[in-house]
């Protein structure tokens, strides 16, 4: 995960040019990123104390991750509407509303911790 935002920020990034190879791509981060992740994760899943409650900190933190990401997913969509890709631009907003409907479900989550 921090590998990929590393390489995002320094400008390191590679666009697939076959959406075979873009599939490879994507199915190889999302098992790297489990690998990095799922451990982690686990374990921090496991040292929440203090009953519902000590679930909460992790899903408000999740919570503002997924705000991030709708408002990264509403950006792209402009910008693609913007250059006349108007296809693309739905593919990225059904992806933001979707977000969206998960970021209501871990809200949901959250408040069920009071």
């Amino acid at each position: 995960m921090i590998r990929d935002l590393v390489h995002r920020l320094s400008g390191k990034t590679t666009a697939h040019t076959s959406q075979r190879a873009l599939r490879e791509a994507l199915t190889a981060q999302a098992r790297r990123v489990r690998n990095e992740g799922q451990d982690l994760h686990e374990l921090g899943a496991r040292r929440i104390d203090g009953g519902t409650l000590g679930f909460q900190p992790g899903l408000v933190e999740l919570h503002g991750d997924l705000v991030d990401i709708e408002i990264y997913l509403a950006a792209l969509g402009s910008e693609g509407r913007r250059r006349g890709h108007r296809d693309l631009a739905r593919h990225i907003d059904a992806a933001g509303k979707t977000a969206q409907t998960l970021r209501g479900a871990v809200a949901a989550a959250a408040e069920a911790t009071t």
